[in-house]
């Protein structure tokens, strides 16, 4: 996957409403979840409510770390609209 499919796939499915997210992971904020590069590939990353940032997975393609950063927003978007009993 690359930036334009993921950006189309963001708008179409509304996930930025529910995280912030980065494709290269140089402003670093709260509540994020995002790709970076490293020395050794492609990060995917998420951030806590303080921001500190922890390393999900790390991949030599970009578009493997674009498509991981994709089912991350869904998630969190599947997490926010479920019903609260």
């Amino acid at each position: 996957m690359d930036y334009k499919e993921a950006m189309d796939i963001i708008a179409r499915e509304e996930l930025g409403r529910y995280k912030r997210y980065t494709f290269d992971g140089s402003v670093i904020t709260d509540n994020q979840i995002g790709i970076r590069e490293a020395a050794d590939g492609w990060q995917v990353f998420c951030t806590s409510e303080r921001g500190g940032v922890e390393i999900i997975k790390t991949y030599k393609d970009k578009g493997e770390a674009i498509s991981h950063m994709i089912k991350g927003l869904r998630v969190e978007k599947s997490m926010a609209e479920r019903p609260w009993y």
